[in-house]
């Protein structure tokens, strides 16, 4: 053992300690501090100069002091000369001291927790994540998250690993558990052994046929009428909505059958369009990849973020699924049908030449959703806020209005909690892709989503009347629609099940 003759530790009576004049006036709530040093002692000393006055471990004197009434502290000696030094070593003990990282800072609290159940069963008694929290000055919750994090780290979890704050490791738990949560919803609405619905004899229906959507009365084989219709074309979304007041008649109905396998598939947009036969489709309603760096893209200012769906996105690889879908597309519509995407306006002439290319008639000028609400501007001093987003409509050359003339702007935002239910950052109002809706597809006609991403066109399409068939490739978008779905028809109707 090597002894600094420089300094000695030795107890002295606290009111020696001269305090002084010292930079940090503020020290904060003290007591978990003094509880540390009544139960474990003064780990480290603090340390005075040879006239007693304080150098370093202000927080430990005032706990000692203060709070725990101590008579007596325990000191190291350093020699110092001058007031000059005093302040550099002051400066240097709380301005070079290394914090642990985050990562050290659970792994601690796991230890901690360890230890005391350790010795509590040594004595046959129970401890428990609340009295860790006591013991440690958090709450229970916030104990049960460090513990879960901290299993996730001895586990080497190199996503967690890597993360660059507890927050951050917290969040991407909870996402792992809402996947888990929504896969297995979405896999209990379609069991494995239920009748599948046979999507190309739906679609060859006529087009007022109200079937397709709304299912059967089990047992009876009668369709539903327009009471069901009516009430989920006018019931409101929103992150929890309420059930609305539904007639009588549909009160006394039977179980309704949704053919849930028919409407939402899992997997590749482009083959799923090949699998069936030409003009399957009344129209193409969707929102394709945008084909440009995800950096590039400006979010709203309470939106999600975008690395949710960073690595689903490769600019060239878009670029070609953009062709092949608007191809296929031509090929799935029908003869009056038309084909809308958002899009981003660096690609709109590209996409403009593929259409033409294919045979697609192109309207010039975009559909513009004018969002209300804020939106973020990283060089405000340089660009104006971009505070819209476009879409392009193409069709076929019979394809006509509903209604001639109707305006080419929508101005709006999200419902209350209605993006938080979506769960997706690039997803549109419901009611956003109702105008576009009400502008271009009749009643009880069939309109595919093939990037249907969480559901949201899904949903409005069923408020609107429409036979909706959605595409999507990513499971944990996939299980969100599925699960946004099922939600709002279970609260549209006090009798569902789904095939």
């Amino acid at each position: 053992m090597i002894t600094n003759e420089k300094t000695k530790r030795i107890s002295i009576p606290i009111t020696q300690v001269v305090e002084g004049d010292r930079v940090r006036k503020d020290y904060g709530d003290l007591k978990e501090l003094a509880e540390s040093i009544r139960t474990e002692g003064l780990i480290h000393p603090i340390v005075v100069d040879l006239n007693y006055n304080l150098v370093a471990g202000g927080r430990r004197y005032r706990a000692t002091r203060d709070i725990l009434k101590a008579e007596n502290i325990e000191i190291t000696f350093i020699e110092c000369a001058d007031q000059a030094t005093l302040r550099r070593l002051e400066a240097e003990e709380n301005v070079r001291r290394k914090e642990m990282t985050w990562q050290e800072r659970v792994r601690s609290v796991r230890l901690v927790h360890q230890h005391q159940t350790f010795q509590a069963a040594l004595k046959s008694e129970t401890w428990t994540t609340t009295m860790t929290g006591d013991l440690l000055g958090a709450s229970k919750s916030s104990v049960l998250n460090l513990l879960a994090v901290a299993a996730r780290l001895e586990a080497k979890d190199s996503e967690i690993e890597k993360c660059e704050s507890m927050s951050e490791a917290l969040k991407i738990l909870i996402k792992r558990k809402e996947y888990e949560i929504n896969a297995a919803l979405a896999s209990s609405s379609v069991p494995t052994n239920a009748r599948t619905v046979d999507i190309t004899t739906l679609l060859q229906q006529p087009g007022g046929n109200d079937r397709f959507w709304t299912g059967t009365v089990s047992g009876e084989g009668k369709v539903v009428g327009e009471n069901i219709q009516s009430t989920l074309s006018t019931v409101g979304l929103s992150s929890r909505p309420s059930t609305p007041e539904l007639p009588t008649d549909l009160k006394e109905t039977p179980e309704v059958v949704i053919p849930l396998s028919a409407m939402m598939h899992k997997g590749d947009a482009i083959a799923f369009m090949r699998s069936l036969p030409p003009e399957s489709f009344d129209h193409i309603i969707t929102d394709a990849p945008y084909a440009i760096d995800m950096d590039m893209i400006q979010q709203d200012g309470v939106g999600l973020n975008i690395d949710s769906t960073r690595l689903e996105h490769d600019v060239q690889e878009n670029k070609i699924l953009l062709r092949d879908f608007i191809r296929e597309s031509k090929r799935s519509v029908r003869d009056k049908g038309f084909v809308i995407t958002w899009c981003d306006i660096s690609q709109w002439q590209y996409l403009i030449d593929i259409a033409e290319e294919f045979g697609l008639t192109v309207q010039r000028w975009p559909l513009v959703w004018h969002k209300t609400h804020q939106c973020q501007n990283g060089a405000a001093n340089y660009n104006f806020t971009k505070n819209f987003e476009i879409a392009l409509v193409l069709r076929k050359s019979n394809a006509t209005l509903l209604t001639p003339g109707v305006l080419a702007t929508w101005q709006g935002s999200f419902e209350l909690g209605e993006k938080e239910t979506y769960g997706h950052p690039f997803a549109k109002p419901a009611k956003l892709w109702q105008w576009i809706y009400s502008a271009t597809a009749q009643r009880g006609q069939s309109v595919l989503d093939c990037f249907a991403g969480s559901g949201s066109s899904t949903i409005a399409a069923i408020r609107s009347g429409l036979r909706p068939i959605s595409v999507e490739l990513t499971d944990i978008h996939y299980n969100r629609a599925v699960c946004n779905v099922t939600d709002l028809y279970r609260k549209l109707h006090p009798k569902v099940s789904f095939t």
